[in-house]
């Protein structure tokens, strides 16, 4: 009865306490579930490692704590993954910060930080009949490192020093209970709980002697745990079911009282940080505190589910005081509960459901105190009043209620007059309530100007008048005999916050920024500071002007007017942790006290100090209220949101003083996280105990994972780092990234530095700081060895240059000369295009007379023959190249084709793809022309790899047949169509399917195998199934006599392994489009001037024609000219041509610029060449100049037939010509993203859109302008007035709704803008989709 009336007591107590707000420092707790990473809400166990690290047991694993993070870890046992963790203990090293667990078998397990996880250290050899005990006894680690561990009716003997484990000899009573608790007095003496009385074993050798303690014997106690506190001589017995028992050796004396905790299990004992205090936590009462010299027991926690952010459950399984003095509980079955004495208290003002006398509705959006000193409330249901004087709380305006408006969300509140109230919001008008009679009185809205959202009353002081901001309005009205006259409107757009500037003006916050509004002539100036988006939310003024502005997206501004003092706080140059301020109390002391996304903020208007009481220091979340602050007369500070109300002293002090350690967890080389224990693993020990790290020049990009411990304030704590010396100034100090990691990228060989520091947001204080050394060795061409070896290979180099250039001196005469009609040909090709074009533009001339226009006739078939000639020349140059003697030798096939197999295999394993070598038995040899067969044998399979699925199998089925031998390469994959099979080796080629497939490739690698095929008197065949994969079958004569024996030279060596030529792959071009304009501009770009002047002659009618010498002055003219076309020669000085297209289509700024190539290099790769650089057309010259002409024009009419597409962002996802660059369909991609997802964002501008897309708004509107002939706030336009179209049509919304939900918030505007782009009023457009 005893214990029950104290229980009861107790929650008396606390409900009482509940009721009151008692400022200064109190009990806070926070709470760890399943939402912050916890594993499991079964929590059977709690530790503290010295680095810092809070580990849990739980029904899932073993989980650790660094304040931010939860990392999960499994023990894997046999194979097996292990489950029994709730019969699992922790056993602690606090020597070597070792973590240790032991299991229901005895089962020792070590968290090992080498490899960062746990592994088995030791399996006692235990007898299969006691595999299905549920619970070992077992010790704390002893002072000679022994852990005791008893099961069953064995003992075992394990020392973390040796990791060494031993059976001992077990000498006790045939009849002796249950092992279940042991804990070591000594070195010789342990002390043994039971299920039926404590013993005591003594150690000698491999033997231990159990007795009992004769003292003990008449209690029979079922014991759960053992502490023994050495200093007092005191053996502390926590029971199954009676509580505590103390042992005093020196007396031998028993102190329990059976009436106290009557049962109740004890879960956990242990000593406090104070001296000889004892806490210990039980599975029904919670926790109790005791003196070990007293041993009686007092009530120290209670469960409290009256109250919130207290205590929330008596089940406690385990408890740990942490290096800070917290109270760590494992709170069956919530997860973990954290006690703090350190943290403000405070007063959680919240909607009881057990209770009628209590706040209406947890969603609050403004507080007011009364001249009574009485709180109002306003809700999201109703408004609800607090008579402090007799602790009542009544309830107007709510569901329940019958009012003449239905609407019963309330924004504001404000005394006009002591006992009578106004109440605005959303919808619902105002409302005169009347404090005593406790009704209310609607003013209807054709009272007063028709505004429905008031969100905002303020009482003018200088002449009792009030005045309300609403969505649209700013309206003063004035209270007299009970009624309502309204004396003034006054367009405004969403009116947040109003206060006195001085007895002629107001200060106006809106959503649009602060301005300045003159009561008597209503001219209302804007306030014009350096801020984007600036959305007021709430204002403080001081009396000496200065204003306190609270803003939605720029922090804390603090402004003064007469001294144009400005000032901006946000989190990046102060200790503000979130940019949005909701609502600002002033506080006497000097402090300013502001309600945020991220808690409640305290400003020092003194030191300009700011602290932040976050989640992490107790304050439960609240999306905070802009209008819901007020400050009391008790000195409170009240801020409420949508989950109640929160009330603080205004003389809180938040606790700053905290420790944070810096743990280097994890090392990753590339992606890969690497152990001591990897392969070339550059550390041999954990990397937090490493304090040099040496990394290969091959490892240079690697990586280091950094944790903060800090299980006080841990979003306060800042992690930065730096490569430079920390003391020098000007150092660059980088944050981690967002998964904590520190990343170096490429660095060169060198000795690096690397200081990490752990550093207080708020008080800029150091809280830890590491140093580790990083060395990157240089690669081995730059090692001593590396460049001893370059030196021989350059020695032998030189000496066979020697040679071959005294072997090939006799040849020089006959090179010179056809060097000299090769580059002749070249040099002629230009004078030859100027010579052409304009006789081609005389022939077309009708005023010629016949004999004229013969002698023009002549003059171009010579110039054509001529050029005909200058073809052959340069054709001569190509055919050269492959027309020597070719080079026979002889192989044996079968290691021929394995060699090359084996150099294309890693291609296949990036795909996971299996190549699969079918061969004959015996070999047999083969005389080829290596170079082209590796070319044939790696085309075919790298083709086959291309364009298979993951994880398919290539086959390559070599054979030999009495008078030929030959090769198939097959595979399952996209297959080529009937209609593409004929063209496969006829022109460059490339199916559909390839290209809708996305590979890389241009199909001139065909046409190579056909070429190389019949040059080796061979023959290719293919047979091939879409969607089903081909089969490409090669086959030569055996022997050699089929080869022309005037034409090979025929080497006969040993066979071995051959190289392979690369495969290139061209990539696939890409066209861009650009501006519309009256005259379209076109850049031409040539070095000849007379050849620069006659294609600007030639289209200076139809084109504003700038002209460049190079590709370099083209590059530096391009941003202020934009042109439409660039037509470029390729050789050019300072920067030729393709690399000139290269530069142009590889920047956002200018990819949607069309190129053409100009060139005399006609031949059919220099033209590959020019297209694979992106370039939209490639002219020879000499050029027709029709031909010219309608490129040029062709590209025009693309670009415009482009640009309309593009115009509407609706159709971004549509199909669009290949010619369609990829970075400018990414980019508008992106843009149609973000204007969509700001469609009803009314603040979205085009300086906004920039800012997303991270262009300068100057990029922004020549690049917009340039794609679509738009500029970018067009666009953004007529894509809200094609959602308006769309939604108008479907008649689900009202207009004003759909012009909300496209960012208008005037409906006025929103018709001008829509009836300007449809030719019609929003009503009347809907009316015709009826």
């Amino acid at each position: 009865m005893k214990a029950i009336f104290m229980k009861n007591m107790r929650v008396i107590v606390l409900l009482l306490l509940s009721l009151l707000c008692i400022p200064g420092f109190g009990q806070i707790y926070k709470y760890i579930g399943l939402e912050d990473g916890l594993s499991s809400r079964n929590v059977y166990a709690v530790q503290q490692s010295n680095g810092g690290f809070m580990w849990f047991l739980t029904d899932n694993g073993i989980d650790r704590y660094d304040g931010s993070e939860i990392t999960n870890y499994d023990i894997t046992i046999g194979g097996h993954k292990f489950t029994e963790y709730s019969t699992s203990q922790f056993v602690y090293d606090k020597v070597e910060d070792n973590l240790w667990i032991v299991t229901n078998l005895g089962r020792v397990v070590r968290y090992n930080n080498h490899l960062s996880d746990f592994e088995v250290m030791y399996l006692p050899p235990i007898y299969s009949d006691q595999s299905d005990v549920l619970r070992s006894a077992v010790s704390p680690i002893d002072s000679k490192g022994n852990i005791w561990i008893f099961i069953a009716n064995e003992v075992f003997c394990y020392n973390i020093r040796t990791l060494e484990g031993r059976k001992m000899k077990l000498d006790a009573p045939d009849d002796i209970p249950t092992y279940s608790a042991i804990v070591a007095k000594n070195d010789t003496t342990l002390y043994i709980g039971t299920k039926g009385g404590i013993y005591t074993g003594s150690i000698k050798d491999d033997s231990i002697h159990v007795s009992t303690i004769e003292v003990l014997q008449p209690y029979y106690i079922n014991a759960n745990t053992l502490y023994y506190h050495n200093t007092s001589n005191t053996l502390l017995i926590g029971s199954e079911d009676k509580g505590i028992y103390a042992l005093k050796e020196h007396s031998q004396t028993v102190i329990h009282d059976e009436t106290l905790l009557p049962d109740v299990r004890v879960t956990k004992i242990i000593p406090t940080n104070k001296n000889d205090e004892i806490l210990f936590s039980t599975n029904a009462a919670c926790v109790y505190q005791m003196d070990i010299h007293e041993c009686i027991p007092h009530p120290f926690l209670a469960a409290d589910f009256t109250t919130n952010y207290r205590m929330n459950t008596d089940n406690v399984a385990d408890i740990c005081i942490d290096m800070d003095g917290q109270l760590w509980m494992c709170s069956f079955p919530q997860g973990l509960t954290i006690r703090n004495d350190s943290y403000p208290d405070f007063n959680w003002v919240k909607r009881s459901l057990i209770k009628s006398n209590t706040l209406n509705n947890n969603s609050v959006d403004c507080i007011i105190e009364d001249s009574d000193h009485d709180l109002w409330y306003a809700t999201d249901n109703g408004i609800s009043l607090y008579q402090e004087q007799f602790n009542e709380w009544h309830t107007m305006l709510s569901i329940a209620e019958k009012s003449p408006n239905k609407n019963h969300y309330f924004l504001t509140l404000c005394e006009v007059k002591p006992g009578v109230v106004l109440a605005g919001g959303y919808a619902a008008g105002i409302y005169i309530i009347y404090k005593h009679s406790k009704q209310a009185r609607f003013v209807r809205p054709d009272l007063m100007t028709p505004e429905k959202y008031i969100q905002t009353i303020f009482l003018d002081k200088y002449d009792n008048t009030i005045w309300m901001g609403g969505e649209n309005q700013l309206i003063n009205i004035s209270y007299v005999g009970g009624n309502i006259k309204v004396n003034h409107a006054e367009v405004f757009r969403s009116v947040n916050y109003i206060t006195e500037r001085d007895a002629e003006t107001l200060w106006i916050g809106t959503k649009d920024g602060l301005y300045k509004f003159d009561k008597h002539t209503h001219e209302k100036q804007r306030i014009e500071l350096p801020l984007e988006r600036f959305k007021v939310n709430t204002i403080h003024r001081e009396a000496d002007g200065t204003l306190y502005i609270g803003t939605h997206h720029n922090g804390l501004v603090v402004y003064n007017e007469k001294s144009n003092y400005y000032y901006k706080y946000d989190k990046s140059n102060s200790a503000l942790t979130n940019d949005c301020m909701k609502c600002i109390v002033n506080a006497d002391n000097g402090s300013l006290f502001i309600s945020s996304d991220a808690g409640i903020v305290r400003f020092d208007k003194r030191t300009k100090r700011i602290t932040t009481w976050t989640s992490d220091q107790g304050l439960q979340n609240i999306n905070f209220s802009i209008r819901a602050g007020t400050r009391t007369h008790q000195r409170t500070m009240m801020f409420g949101g949508d989950n109640g109300v929160i009330e603080i002293s205004e003389n809180v002090n938040l606790p700053h003083i905290y420790k944070a350690k810096l743990v280097l967890s994890d090392l990753y080389i590339g992606n890969t996280r690497v152990t001591p224990d990897s392969e070339d693993s550059p550390i041999r020990d954990a990397v937090n105990n490493v304090k040099t790290i040496r990394l290969s020049n091959s490892q240079s990009n690697a990586a280091i994972k950094v944790k903060c411990i800090n299980h006080i304030y841990p979003s306060d704590c800042v992690v930065t780092w730096t490569l430079d010396n920390p003391n020098k100034e000007n150092v660059q100090w980088n944050p981690l990234n967002e998964d904590r990691l520190i990343t170096f990228n490429g660095l060169k060989a060198g000795k690096y530095n690397l200081t990490i520091q752990a550093i207080s947001n708020e008080s800029g204080e150091k809280l830890d700081e590491r140093t580790i050394t990083a060395i990157i060795r240089p690669p081995f061409y730059l090692s001593f060895v590396g460049l001893l070896v370059e030196f021989f290979i350059v020695f032998i180099i030189f000496i066979l240059t020697r040679k071959y250039l005294k072997s090939a001196n006799a040849m020089h005469i006959t090179n010179d000369k056809i060097n000299f009609f090769i580059n002749t040909a070249h040099d002629i090709r230009t004078p030859l295009a100027l010579i052409k074009a304009p006789l081609e533009e005389l022939h077309q001339n009708t005023s010629l007379g016949v004999e004229e226009r013969e002698a023009v006739s002549m003059a171009l078939r010579n110039t054509n023959m001529l050029s005909h000639m200058t073809d052959s020349v340069m054709r001569y140059e190509l055919a050269s190249i492959e027309k020597g003697i070719t080079r026979i030798e002889r192989h044996e096939a079968i290691a021929h084709f394995q060699s090359q197999i084996d150099k294309i295999s890693q291609l296949a394993q990036t795909k996971h793809q299996t190549i699969i070598f079918e061969h004959p038995d015996e070999p047999f040899e083969i005389w080829v022309d290596t170079r082209k067969l590796n070319s044939i044998i790696q085309n075919l399979l790298s083709n086959a790899i291309k364009y298979s699925e993951e994880g398919d199998s290539i086959v390559l089925h070599l054979y030999c047949e009495s008078k030929n031998w030959g090769f198939h390469v097959t595979d399952n994959g996209i297959g080529i169509s009937e209609e593409g099979q004929k063209k496969l080796f006829k022109q460059i080629f490339r199916a559909t399917n390839a290209i809708n497939a996305k590979t890389f490739g241009f199909g001139l690698g065909l046409i190579s195998i056909y070429r190389y095929v019949t040059q080796m008197k061979g023959r290719i065949d293919v047979k091939s199934i879409l969607n089903e994969g081909s089969d490409f079958h090669i086959r030569f004569p055996r022997g050699k006599k089929h080869y022309d024996i005037q034409t090979t030279e025929f080497v006969e060596t040993p066979d071995a392994p051959t190289h392979a030529f690369p495969q290139v792959s061209i990539p696939q071009f890409d066209y861009s489009t650009s501006t519309d304009d009256q005259r379209h501009r076109l850049l031409i770009v040539e070095d000849n001037p007379e050849m620069l002047g006659y294609l600007k002659r030639m289209f200076d009618k139809d084109f504003i024609v700038y002209t460049a010498t190079n590709g370099k002055e083209a590059m530096s003219k391009l941003p202020y000219i934009q042109p439409l076309i660039v037509l470029s020669d390729v050789m050019m000085p300072e920067m030729r041509g393709d690399d000139l297209c290269v530069s142009i289509k590889s920047n956002i700024d200018t990819s949607h610029i069309a190129v053409v190539l100009i060139s005399a290099l006609s031949d059919q790769q220099s033209i590959i060449n020019g297209l694979s650089v992106k370039a939209d057309a490639y002219v020879t010259k000499p050029f027709d100049t029709k031909i010219l002409q309608l490129t040029i024009n062709n590209l025009v009419e693309s670009r415009l037939q482009l640009r309309h597409q593009l115009s509407s962002l609706d159709t971004i996802n549509d199909n669009f010509p290949d010619s369609t660059s990829e970075l400018d369909l990414k980019m508008m991609a992106e843009m149609k993203e973000i204007i969509e997802n700001n469609l009803s964002n009314n603040d979205f501008t085009v300086d906004t859109l920039a800012y997303e897309l991270r262009v300068s708004r100057t990029s922004l509107y020549n690049k917009i302008k340039g794609l679509t002939g738009n500029t970018p706030s067009d666009m953004i336009r007529t894509y809200r007035i094609n959602k308006a179209k769309t939604l108008l049509h479907d008649h689900h919304h009202t207009i004003s709704e759909v012009a909300e939900m496209v960012g208008f918030s005037d409906q006025k505007y929103f018709r001008e803008v829509f009836k300007k782009a449809v030719g019609m009023t929003p009503s009347e457009y809907a009316k015709s989709k009826d």
